[in-house]
């Protein structure tokens, strides 16, 4: 049976979003959000139907029709399906709450939402990562190291970071970072979400390898998650 409704419920059920709450330009992130959105999938005011990609790995918020466009595969859901979701829920959320953020802003927020939710799902703790100006790194990998290294500096995973407040500065770096990213290079440095209607998610590998490449684990400790 496809992921459907029970899955993305499940997944917002996991205690981890409990601990991930901070605020970046208008986006209010944290568990009163999620649990909103849960309720609102539950009450059917979201709907959870599948991806109208032929790309198997992908969801998607549409805030046209209100729908969260889930990955066409099975269940169970791995902590990279129900990252994507995580992502896909900050969006949901502004559109419920009528936040009309900026569109690069909200996408940023999403992305440290995402990277963070998997990191609480991934110790132990992180080692040092190598600099988003690395020459030598992608746009979509160069999004996700600055997005890692804010959370870092915030603390977004720990309880000292709980209700974290991303500065304007900050926010205006990982936006450029996001902008950076060809699927998001049209974007004007100002257009709000209301005007656009989204980008499928993905660039799980990237996020594997941010995350893998962070961990200090040493070899034989156990299976690796990736």
């Amino acid at each position: 049976m496809p992921i459907g409704k029970t899955d993305v419920l499940a997944a917002l059920n996991d205690p981890t979003l409990q601990r991930l709450k901070f605020s970046i330009g208008q986006t209010m992130i944290g568990p009163d959000g999620f649990r909103d959105v849960h309720g609102a999938i539950a009450n059917d005011r979201i709907a959870v139907v599948p991806s109208g990609s032929q790309n198997q790995d992908i969801a998607f918020y549409n805030m046209k029709t209100n729908a969260i466009e889930v990955p066409r595969k099975n269940p169970p859901l791995n902590l990279s399906d129900r990252a994507q979701l995580v992502h896909e829920c900050v969006h949901a959320m502004n559109d419920l709450h009528m936040v009309n953020e900026v569109t690069l802003v909200e996408e940023a927020a999403a992305y440290l939402a995402q990277l963070s939710f998997m990191t609480l799902n991934m110790p132990p703790p992180i080692v040092p990562r190598p600099s988003p100006l690395d020459p030598r790194l992608g746009p979509l990998m160069r999004l996700m190291v600055a997005c890692n290294d804010v959370a870092a500096r915030y603390r977004l995973t720990e309880a000292a970071g709980f209700g974290a407040s991303i500065s304007a500065v900050d926010a205006f770096f990982l936006a450029l970072r996001v902008r950076g990213v060809p699927a998001y290079a049209r974007l004007g440095i100002y257009e709000r979400s209301n005007d656009w209607p989204g980008v499928p998610g993905g660039g799980m590998e990237d996020l594997r390898r941010v995350l893998r490449g962070a961990r200090h684990q040493g070899r034989g400790q156990g299976p690796a998650i990736f």
